[in-house]
């Protein structure tokens, strides 16, 4: 294949990532935690300095804004928003930890505080948060300290 079919199959995908990251954009920009996704082209002779006669091809690399999103209130009694920068530490099913901006937020079966997929919210101590629902309504406090029952 000559260098022109090169340079014109790399412009082709490069592009295609930017309608990608558009469309991903657009179709997640409502969902709670949501992180702005960006799409940048460069030459393959800016990345990689030995790219040689093909130094004109087109690369796409991707990026995460974690800029401050639009807070909407949902009235879930542990649905909670950052204002700023800051993670939730949540454990998956593999017992790693992750890090999540999403603060919708319940409690499961166990009384144990979860994501809506199911994952542990981690509190202090590396340990699951849990409540127990039958000592009241829970609550989570702007600075996030966590009440359940009757506050007076």
């Amino acid at each position: 294949m000559s260098d022109a079919m090169y340079v014109a199959a790399s412009s082709l995908e490069a592009h295609q990532r930017i309608l990608d990251t558009a469309a991903y954009n657009a179709v997640n920009s409502q969902k709670p935690g949501f992180m702005r996704k960006h799409t940048m082209i460069r030459r393959f002779g800016d990345i990689m300095a030995d790219a040689g006669r093909r130094g004109q091809l087109l690369g796409a690399s991707e990026t995460y804004s974690f800029a401050q999103g639009d807070i909407s209130a949902d009235n879930g009694p542990f649905s909670v928003a950052l204002e700023g920068p800051g993670f939730f530490e949540i454990r998956g099913p593999d017992g790693k930890s992750y890090l999540t901006r999403n603060g919708e937020f319940r409690l499961d079966e166990n009384g144990r505080l979860v994501t809506v997929a199911g994952y542990e919210v981690v509190g202090e101590n590396d340990g699951a948060i849990r409540i127990d629902p039958s000592r009241g309504r829970g609550a989570v406090a702007a600075k996030g300290a966590i009440t359940v029952g009757s506050v007076g």
